[in-house]
């Protein structure tokens, strides 16, 4: 019986753990849109800034895949798990730098960067800020070594983005390299 009971545990598991972290990101979703529409309030009051407004200050949206979800502020594990993130030290959507998300790539059709490879040339990506929404054009898209941060630094002139994530997906041994630049 102890067998039974711990077999269903098991198998249980990873839908368990998936449904979990979409609650999460549905959470996080929902704080964003609640901003959104206090967003008046929360420009005549700055004072009460809350930690957690400062963990979502992005929605990544790419039509060509259907992909609209939070990027948290930071790339850690956690934060990888539940949705996209920015990565540490890069530039804000709309200055000049990289703003570099990275994102798991699921095994999981449509979920998380799990269709990115499909982005071409001409694609159009928009991050909606709180107060503003940027559109980028991908301009190229690289498959690299992990250990080749090149692809994160700006040249100081333009606005671009990066989307990183792991490929192929079952193997991980490299990293797809979505890069674009600001077009309004």
């Amino acid at each position: 019986m102890v067998f039974i009971i711990a077999g269903i545990i098991i198998l249980l598991f990873p839908t368990l753990n998936r449904g979990y972290k979409d609650y999460k990101r549905e959470k996080v979703l929902e704080q964003w849109q609640q901003s959104m529409n206090d967003i008046s309030t929360i420009e005549s009051s700055k004072k009460n800034d809350s930690p957690q407004d400062s963990l979502n200050k992005y929605i990544l949206k790419i039509d060509k895949i259907e992909l609209y979800m939070p990027v948290l502020d930071g790339a850690t594990d956690e934060n990888l798990d539940i949705s996209l993130s920015k990565m540490n030290h890069t530039a804000e959507p709309g200055e000049v730098g990289n703003f570099a998300v990275a994102g798991h790539r699921s095994y999981t059709y449509g979920r998380h960067f799990n269709r990115l490879d499909e982005l071409q040339k001409g694609d159009i990506l928009t991050v909606e800020a709180k107060n503003k929404n940027y559109k980028y054009e991908v301009e190229e898209t690289l498959v690299v070594e992990p250990e080749e941060l090149w692809v994160l630094e700006g040249n100081n002139k333009d606005k671009e983005i990066t989307l990183v994530t792991c490929t192929p997906i079952k193997v991980a041994s490299h990293r797809l390299i979505i890069k674009g630049k600001l077009v309004e």
